[in-house]
């Protein structure tokens, strides 16, 4: 497993959380227990979690963030920042993230993007990934 670059998808744990929630039959579900999840671990915040410099976790949470964001957008809109793997799922799946899912996608990126250790040690990642997403999220950076 590996890293191979600075995008939200370029990543094996990424493309790993893709495929589990692909094969998972309902979408909804396995996001919305998937980030529930991750912000229960997560309450007092991600540098003090037991995700602290997780990298792994770091990729799977903002890659499903951006499915969320992507899954709401026309189809074409989307395709040019996504796996490949990914483009025929989204545009044949009858999936719609309810706004329960993007409020819990909009709390997790919220959450990673409050993170002192990504921010200083991962600034080519923050600036390419974290930030475009958090602002998607209206989330303000500091």
């Amino acid at each position: 497993m590996g890293t191979w670059g600075t995008g939200l998808y370029d990543d094996d744990h990424a493309l790993d959380a893709i495929a589990d929630l692909r094969e998972s039959g309902d979408p909804s579900r396995h996001l919305e227990a998937f980030f529930a999840d991750f912000l229960d671990s997560t309450q007092r915040g991600f540098d003090t979690s037991e995700f602290a410099g997780d990298w792994a976790k770091v990729h799977a949470v903002l890659a499903l963030c951006d499915v969320v964001r992507l899954a709401a957008e026309p189809s074409g809109a989307r395709r040019s920042s996504l796996p490949v793997t990914l483009v025929p799922w989204l545009d044949s799946a009858s999936f719609w993230p309810s706004q329960s899912v993007r409020s819990l996608a909009a709390d997790c990126c919220r959450r990673v993007s409050e993170s002192a250790w990504l921010a200083a040690d991962w600034q080519e990642y923050w600036q390419e990934s974290v930030a475009p997403l958090a602002k998607h999220y209206e989330i303000p950076l500091g």
